[in-house]
């Protein structure tokens, strides 16, 4: 199947603007609906390359009909920031694969977690996940849209274990991945191998975007942990002093 116009597929969602689909995309076993935001002027100017950002969770980032957790409402911002301020990227938003969500955002196995379906733990599985992107999902990007491929125009992005994912692989693959944005990130999620791993794996001039509420998620030990790791996170990667690094609380 080609890419074809989202609402023609999903008559019913929440978009705006000029969003594409194409089904199946990736390896057998990880295929997934790929969904592709393009910004006002790409139809316009036909010289034009945009840079591009993937988010992860696709299901929540521009269709409330799809959304598990709500609609990050990324289209409309998007939307906004091209008539304001004629900020424009291409956004592709990558499905998470349901149950196996934190098997494949979880860099490495954690045999404690207890979640219905995963009894037996999870995680483990980030570089599959991470080659997904690599071999299936950004050729296949580069191929069907006007977009710089260079990882100072790449980023990828998402929350909680998207957020986590996001850090791992821009300092696994820098680079394709030339910055990160990790919102509210689940940085305990593994052991907090995280911790270890951003010491060792350094990318120089990687840009990363860290934030995290005060009030995050509630009450619990797990949640209480976002805003503690948030800020060592920050404090660890300040002190390597290579990264362009912008810390909301």
């Amino acid at each position: 199947m080609t890419w074809v116009q989202y609402k023609k597929l999903h008559p019913h969602g929440s978009v705006v603007g000029n969003v594409r689909v194409k089904r199946n995309v990736g390896r057998r076993g990880m295929e997934r609906e790929i969904v592709v935001y393009l910004p006002p002027s790409y139809s316009a100017v036909k010289s034009a390359h945009y840079p591009v950002m993937y988010l992860h969770d696709g299901q929540n980032v521009f269709d409330a009909t799809t959304a598990y957790a709500g609609e990050w409402g990324a289209d409309e911002a998007a939307e906004k920031l091209a008539a304001k301020r004629g900020l424009e990227c291409v956004i592709v938003a990558v499905p998470n694969a349901g149950i196996k969500r934190l098997d494949e955002y979880g860099p490495w196995r954690e045999d404690t977690v207890r979640l219905p379906g995963l009894e037996g733990g999870a995680g483990g599985r980030a570089h599959e996940y991470l080659d997904f992107l690599l071999e299936d999902v950004k050729p296949l990007i580069d191929q069907s849209f006007r977009v710089l491929t260079d990882a100072g125009h790449t980023g990828i992005a998402g929350s909680s274990m998207g957020g986590l994912i996001s850090l791992w692989s821009a300092l696994e693959a820098p680079d394709v991945f030339g910055w990160a944005g990790c919102f509210s990130p689940a940085l305990w999620v593994g052991k907090g191998n995280i911790f270890k791993y951003v010491q060792s794996h350094i990318a120089p001039d990687t840009r990363i975007y860290i934030d995290c509420g005060t009030l995050e998620g509630g009450s619990s030990r797990d949640s209480k942990a976002y805003l503690g790791d948030s800020r060592r996170m920050k404090d660890l990667l300040t002190a390597q002093s290579c990264y362009d690094l912008v810390y909301l609380e």
